[in-house]
């Protein structure tokens, strides 16, 4: 779905990937097929909670690194913007 998106919708400069719904693996794979903003931590994700997920409010910022790092991509920080802080 996100190579799609990245083909047909050409116009958004950034595709986030919310990793407390998807997953680690799968954030990985969406990374790789077109995504680049790593959702960061929500502390509170009622939704995500009420669907039945666990542990999708809050990820160290050294799982991101690793989640990023194993694909080959550096982690960077940013505003809402999308500038580099």
């Amino acid at each position: 779905m996100i190579a799609v998106s990245r083909l047909f919708l050409d116009n958004f400069d950034n595709i986030q990937v919310a990793w407390g719904k998807v997953g680690m693996k799968m954030t990985q794979i969406a990374l790789l097929s077109g995504a680049n903003d790593l959702a960061g931590t929500m502390f509170t994700d009622d939704v995500s909670g009420d669907a039945g997920a666990s542990g999708s409010d809050y990820l160290d910022p050294k799982d991101m690194e690793r989640i990023v790092i194993d694909i080959g991509r550096s982690l960077r920080q940013r505003n809402t913007l999308y500038e580099i802080v």
